[in-house]
């Protein structure tokens, strides 16, 4: 039976049964239920994949359906990272489209350094700019409009 998460254990499904997934595997894009889970962290082909707990999963889950993880071309999953393009590619792009390129990267690597880098130091930095003069644009129209009730009710009173 489903949890309040609403996901099963594909494992689990395939075998007809069903059992609530207690973690999701990033990977595979598979819930998985606690057995499940054991199987998986010790079985030599996904033992070093990447595991959240299934709900951490549903709260992303709208954001994870947007990011593409096949190469739309090859039904391969996208595990580079062209810099001189900007864009992913499969196995299969790279001697197709990307045999010239000399900035090509695996995900899994851009990945990891991906918080630490300044980029994304810049961009929080700018998120955090944009706040403030979204903030000090909110107070200044919100005195502009008191201004503006305070001559009105002088207006009024003159009259």
């Amino acid at each position: 039976m489903a949890s309040s998460t609403g996901k099963l254990c594909g494992p689990c499904e395939a075998r007809y049964k069903t059992t609530t997934a207690v973690s999701w595997c990033t990977d595979c894009d598979d819930g998985l239920c606690s057995q499940c889970l054991e199987d998986h962290k010790f079985n030599k082909a996904s033992k070093k994949r990447q595991t959240i707990p299934v709900s951490q999963y549903v709260e992303i889950e709208s954001v994870s359906s947007l990011i593409k993880l096949e190469c739309k071309e090859h039904d391969q999953r996208l595990t580079f990272y062209c810099l001189d393009h900007y864009v992913t590619a499969c196995v299969l792009c790279v001697p197709e489209k990307h045999k010239q390129c000399t900035r090509l990267k695996p995900i899994d690597e851009l990945a990891r350094h991906a918080k630490t880098s300044t980029e994304l130091f810049d961009v929080e930095r700018g998120i955090k700019e944009l706040n403030n003069t979204v903030d000090e644009l909110t107070n200044h129209r919100q005195r502009n409009i008191d201004t503006i009730k305070d001559q009105q009710k002088n207006h009024f009173k003159g009259n």
